[in-house]
């Protein structure tokens, strides 16, 4: 299991480097890769935050043969999450088939150090 933390409403990037169930790196090209955030890591139905590397801007692939992909979280993405820790799990997809790269892993939000003034 792995840590994901970021600061509510900053952006942060999550660097993946996909492996097959031997531990060897897997060519990734062609294939989208999904992050999914949720309260509960056993809720298929609630995704709190979704990214896509089929959506622009979500993510992109670093070196697809190397099964590099970074997902980008934005601060609309944890604006309104209370500080807390959430479930993610990584999903890599091939037409119809779905395999998981990272099994739920902890997704911490941690509350904002405030300016000076409180802002």
């Amino acid at each position: 299991m792995t840590t994901f933390t970021i600061p509510r409403g900053s952006t942060k990037t999550m660097s993946i480097v996909v492996k097959n169930s031997r531990g060897v790196v897997q060519d990734i090209t062609g294939m989208t890769i999904e992050v999914a955030v949720k309260r509960n890591p056993d809720d298929r139905e609630e995704e709190l935050v979704f990214k896509t590397t089929a959506t622009p801007g979500d993510g992109e692939f670093v070196n697809a043969v190397l099964g590099l992909v970074d997902m980008y979280f934005l601060p609309a993405d944890t604006e309104d999450l209370t500080p807390d820790t959430y479930w993610f799990d990584v999903w890599a997809v091939e037409g119809a088939d779905r395999y998981q790269i990272v099994v739920p892993s902890k997704f911490i939000v941690a509350g904002r150090v405030l300016d000076m003034d409180g802002a």
